[in-house]
C-alpha cells in the first residue's frame, strides 16, 4: 500500500522511508529498536504549544 502511494505521488519518498513494515511482529519490533528518526523542520516551539 505505501509503495503504491509513493509510486502514485500520494506520498513523498522521505515520508515513505519513515514507515516501518514487515511480515512478522518480531521483525517490526526489531526495526522499532534500531529506528533513527530523520530530522525534520518544525514549525512550533515549546512556548507555542
Amino acid at each position: 500500500m505505501f509503495d503504491t502511494m509513493e509510486r502514485d505521488h500520494f506520498m513523498q519518498s522521505k515520508y515513505r522511508a519513515m514507515v516501518i513494515t514487515d511480515d512478522t511482529p518480531e521483525r517490526i519490533l526489531k526495526q522499532f529498536s534500531i529506528y533513527k528518526a530523520p530530522s525534520v523542520k518544525t514549525y512550533l516551539t515549546e512556548q507555542r504549544t
